[in-house]
């Protein structure tokens, strides 16, 4: 897991320089990777060809991923999730996962974003979990709605 953490930090700060500065379109991704907020994915995706790399925190869990959203409506994640509270001590369990979001409405003025999505669609079951977002912008304000189950209920 040391090791793990160790890659993702080093490929991050690597990788740092080279990252544009952050624009209007800037998005904020959540503790397993997708666009969201916390642990609450939104329907939003990236711009085609857009590499996510991180990790995060949220105890009992340590994350790494390596997201790509390899055309404009598919979004994937791979990822590797530890239970572990300490960084210190080894973890108790591993659970790998592949996550997949779908978009299946582009936002209009009068419609919202919709997507479905699958975390740990392959992979290990702890962590799945299924979810349809809806996501509606007005003005400087980014809604999003939605019902999950699984990890997510």
């Amino acid at each position: 897991m040391h090791f793990l953490f160790f890659i993702a930090s080093a490929t991050t700060v690597f990788l740092l320089p080279t990252i544009p500065a952050f624009s209007a379109d800037t998005k904020t991704v959540n503790n397993t990777g997708f666009i969201g907020l916390n642990t609450t994915p939104t329907a939003r995706h990236n711009k085609t060809n857009t590499i996510r790399i991180g990790t995060s925190n949220l105890d009992p869990y340590i994350h790494a991923y390596i997201g790509l959203q390899i055309a404009n409506p598919l979004y994937v994640n791979i990822r590797q999730t530890a239970e572990i509270s300490n960084i210190n001590k080894k973890a108790k369990a591993l659970y790998p996962g592949v996550d997949l979001k779908l978009r299946i409405l582009r936002e209009t003025r009068t419609q919202p974003e919709v997507s479905i999505g699958a975390q740990s669609a392959f992979g290990h079951k702890r962590m799945a979990g299924e979810f349809l977002a809806l996501s509606k912008r007005y003005n400087d304000f980014d809604f999003t709605a939605g019902v999950g189950w699984g990890r997510f209920a």
